[in-house]
């Protein structure tokens, strides 16, 4: 049989780890796949103290100043309590709730989705996927921000924001 493109198909692949990606790439070679596009979210559950906190943003300002300040005992004990609790709600199956998707039209509220560009936590087509499913919702993409669009990009969240109860 010969292999013959099909650019109108696509399909997703969750993959837990590196052996897994390794195996998802054999098998695309295996079967002829000529491109791959790959969306990867990262997983915050194998990055250390410092890629936890780089990961989160674009600007590397940020990340520079938080991880120069001195950690109180407290303050560490709270990192560490997020820690577990983040693990508690997202381990399994790693930030994916299969459920979600068929319940975001219950939704009723004008709703805003404010993604940053470059979020290595979660890509940003996410929140595409998220604005489709929720009614009167508008999704915003901000570009040059990570994880936290309110700490990298205060103004321009704050204005989608404003925009959002104008709208309301």
């Amino acid at each position: 049989m010969d292999y013959k493109p099909r650019p109108e198909f696509s399909f997703g692949v969750v993959v837990s780890g590196p052996e897994e990606m390794r195996k998802v790439v054999r098998m695309f070679l295996k079967y002829g796949v000529d491109q791959i596009k790959l969306n990867l979210s990262g997983d915050n559950f194998i990055w250390d103290a410092e890629e936890s906190v780089r990961n989160l943003y674009y600007d590397q300002k940020i990340p520079d100043q938080l991880l120069s300040a001195p950690v109180t005992d407290e303050q560490a004990d709270i990192a560490l309590g997020n820690r577990f609790t983040t693990a508690k709600l997202g381990w399994q199956p790693r930030w994916y709730n299969p459920s979600l998707e068929r319940w975001l039209h219950r939704i009723t509220v004008p709703t805003q989705v404010i993604w940053g560009e470059n979020d290595k936590l979660f890509p940003k087509e996410y929140a595409a996927r998220w604005g489709a499913g929720i009614p009167n919702c508008k999704v915003e993409i901000i570009p040059q921000c990570g994880h936290v669009p309110a700490v990298e990009k205060p103004e321009v969240t704050a204005k989608i924001v404003l925009d959002l109860i104008g709208r309301s």
